[in-house]
């Protein structure tokens, strides 16, 4: 957005119906877009992959400032990722699962990252 703030995913599906209706097709590529986004724009300086991973795939959910939140005590990304880089990625995934600051983003990404390791041997 014009602020620097992730545009959230609802807004993502929105923008999609309105242009080209409900798709999913549409909608799988724009949200695959906007993943990238996230991971490789807003979390670039996170040097470890798979904690990038995670905390993209919360800000996917819950947004980037909402990530930072649950590493310090600021909304923001960019002050936290000293923190997530001096971790290790299983602390990364436990301080997200524990500390993100909505039960629903917990939530989602637990399933997320269950769900991933099923289609790790599709590779």
């Amino acid at each position: 957005m014009a602020d620097g703030s992730p545009v959230p995913p609802w807004l993502v599906q929105d923008f999609a119906r309105a242009v080209v209706g409900n798709h999913a097709q549409t909608e799988t590529v724009l949200g695959a877009a906007y993943f990238n986004i996230l991971a490789n724009r807003y979390m670039k300086s996170i040097l470890d992959p798979i904690s990038r991973n995670y905390c993209a795939v919360a800000a996917y959910n819950t947004g980037a400032t909402d990530v930072g939140r649950a590493f310090i005590s600021k909304k923001s990304i960019n002050k936290a990722i000293p923190v997530i880089n001096s971790m290790e990625a299983p602390q990364v995934y436990t301080r997200l699962v524990e500390a993100l600051p909505f039960r629903e983003s917990r939530k989602y990404v637990r399933k997320v990252s269950d769900r991933a390791r099923l289609y790790q041997d599709w590779e």
